[in-house]
C-alpha cells in the first residue's frame, strides 16, 4: 500500500471513520508507505494499524504517524526491525 495525502498541511494518508484496520505492507518488505499529516487515523471504534513499512506524519510539529480510539499496534513483524512509524505528536 501507498498512501500519501496531497500537500503537507492537513490531510490524512488513512482515516476510517467507525473503526477498523489498517494494514501498511505485507509481511517481508519494508515497500508500504502512508504518509500525511495525520498518516493514520481511527475514529469512532477500535482499530487495529500492522504496519511493515513506513507511516510518517509529514507536517512537522503538529503531525502523527498514527491516532486511534483504541485498539492495537503491531510495529513489523518478530526479527523485522525496519517497520517504521514516526510523527512528532503523540497520537
Amino acid at each position: 500500500m501507498t498512501a500519501r495525502s496531497p500537500g503537507v498541511s492537513g490531510g490524512e494518508g488513512v482515516q476510517l471513520t467507525d473503526g477498523g484496520a489498517i494494514t501498511n505492507g505485507q509481511s517481508g518488505s519494508s515497500a508500504g508507505v502512508i504518509a500525511g499529516s495525520r498518516a493514520a487515523v481511527i475514529q469512532n471504534g477500535v482499530g487495529l494499524v500492522t504496519n511493515f513499512g513506513t507511516i510518517l506524519g509529514t507536517a512537522g510539529d503538529n503531525s502523527f504517524g498514527v491516532s486511534s480510539d483504541g485498539g492495537a499496534v503491531v510495529n513489523g513483524a518478530s526479527g523485522a526491525p525496519s517497520a517504521l512509524i514516526w510523527g512528532p505528536m503523540p497520537g
